[in-house]
């Protein structure tokens, strides 16, 4: 029988999307100003769930490696040819000749999962809905067991808000120059009295 890009109740029957346990397919102070800024001691600063979270799904993407592998494995068992890619999506897979896209959003939260996706994942998913699925991949502290959650791009828009948009900056304290090296490639825009006035005008758009 033909293997079908989104199951329901396939794997585990309580789901009405497509839901996987991977072990199914494989087991897997300030004493004086004259102190230079490195001596001083920072501030304590208290943050918001929002930027505590945020520090632990960039954690989490720097170790979602293994999920990325498990969830190629689980798609070639599914009938198809499967690599992890990275841009526009995490997994680039083939069926009959169509190309499918699957972005990897990697938690070891039990309840609630609060994280992010980017624009260019978003204009890949939107651009083709039929063959993009955000794949929330649920796993333990040790990364020995997952558990992967498939949505359409329309399920998944359900669960999703749009922030105020952000000016991210980069101060070297030490002084020193930093050269980027000339090969990396930056999707960032720079900051401009200009550029601030058209996010702003974007985002004065959408809240009206």
């Amino acid at each position: 029988m033909e293997p079908r890009p989104t199951g329901h109740k396939r794997v585990c029957g309580n789901f009405s999307r497509f839901m996987v346990d991977s072990s199914y397919i494989c087991k897997t102070n300030i004493e004086s100003n004259k102190k230079s800024v490195s001596e001083r001691k920072p501030p304590i600063l208290s943050i918001s769930l929002y930027e505590q979270q945020k520090i632990t799904n960039m954690a989490n993407k720097k170790s979602d490696v293994k999920a990325k592998r498990e969830y190629v494995g689980i798609l070639k068992a599914r009938g198809f040819d499967a690599v992890v890619t990275g841009s526009p999506a995490d997994i680039k897979a083939t069926l009959n000749g169509e190309d499918w896209y699957f972005e990897i959003k990697m938690t070891k939260r039990e309840e609630v999962y609060f994280g992010a996706a980017t624009l260019t994942e978003w204009r890949q998913a939107l651009a083709d809905p039929a063959h993009f699925r955000f794949v929330v991949a649920i796993t333990n502290e040790e990364e020995t067991e997952f558990r992967f959650i498939e949505y359409t791009p329309e399920e998944f828009m359900k669960y999703s808000t749009i922030p105020p948009f952000k000016v991210y900056f980069n101060i070297n304290l030490t002084g020193k120059e930093r050269h980027k090296r000339s090969s990396q490639k930056s999707s960032s825009k720079k900051m401009t009295e200009d550029n601030f006035k058209k996010m702003d005008l974007c985002y004065a758009e959408l809240t009206e």
